[in-house]
């Protein structure tokens, strides 16, 4: 019951389409629109390095050998290319937690990119689309600092809040704290002006997004590790059993909103709840 992925996946309305270039640096948009499918993102012979994350440029550009995009989550990133060529951007295996009720969860390891079939499977695992270089190859300069994010403080927060992840798959339902959501229930009540923090945590057996509408937030800690930078985040994912940390400012403005589970199943089952900024 990880939502419903399909069995094909488009990039812009393409089914793998190919994007040729001249340019030895360009920028990706990344987004997950699916409503359900994680996407494991690694670029053939080639890293990316992160400049943006949901809420805007990071401080510091680092590169990853690869990049995972739950539904609803966004990255920007740069690619300089080393050579001419074809290069495939690649959704590699990814576990993420049951699969179905009586399904077995899938252990599959990421296996070099050489072995890979170069073919989208119909789970979505295998080539995406192409990028073409045609141009040649330049050395970029990245620039060290693209932001002045300032991390905040645990210790300026007025409220700590405990939100639990729950499941009931006999009835096929899923929660915060216990309980499915309710459009005229108000789960959460928030100051304007104030800061507060969220323990989020994942008590089911399988990864859920969780995005917060309206209220950018920095991930602080997971498992008690610290984010090694600040950043703007909507969407972060929390993985099986484990406990994210979240440090969220109210400011701007009063009114109503949501949080809620980025698996469209997820959300429609219950998995989602009301927040109200009060002044």
């Amino acid at each position: 019951m990880n939502g419903r992925e399909g069995s094909l996946v488009l990039i812009n309305g393409a089914i793998a389409p190919t994007l040729q270039t001249e340019n030895a640096l360009i920028r990706l948009r990344l987004l997950n629109q699916s409503p359900g499918r994680y996407y494991n993102l690694m670029l053939e012979k080639h890293s990316m390095i992160v400049i943006a994350t949901d809420g805007g440029f990071v401080n510091t550009p680092y590169p990853v050998d690869s990049l995972l995009l739950a539904p609803g989550e966004r990255y920007e990133v740069l690619v300089n290319f080393k050579q001419r060529g074809d290069f495939s951007l690649m959704n590699m295996p990814y576990a993420r937690g049951r699969k179905g009720i009586d399904e077995p969860i899938e252990m599959e390891g990421m296996d070099n990119m050489q072995n890979m079939d170069m073919t989208t499977k119909s789970t979505g695992e295998g080539s995406l689309m192409t990028l073409r270089f045609t141009g040649s190859r330049q050395a970029a300069r990245i620039p060290e600092r693209l932001n002045s994010i300032w991390a905040l403080n645990p210790k300026d927060t007025v409220h700590r809040r405990t939100i639990n992840f729950t499941e009931n798959m006999g009835m096929l339902s899923f929660s915060f704290n216990g309980k499915e959501f309710d459009p005229n229930r108000v789960d959460i009540r928030a100051k304007l002006g104030t800061v507060e923090i969220w323990e989020l945590i994942n008590n089911t057996d399988m990864d859920h997004p969780f995005h917060l509408h309206a209220y950018p937030f920095q991930v602080y800690a997971r498992n008690g590790k610290p984010e090694p930078q600040p950043a703007w985040k909507d969407v972060v994912n929390v993985k099986p059993k484990e406990t994210v940390q979240i440090l969220i400012p109210f400011k701007d403005f009063t009114g109503k909103t949501v949080f809620h589970c980025h698996v469209l199943e997820h959300e429609e089952r219950g998995m989602m709840g009301a927040i109200e900024i009060v002044a």
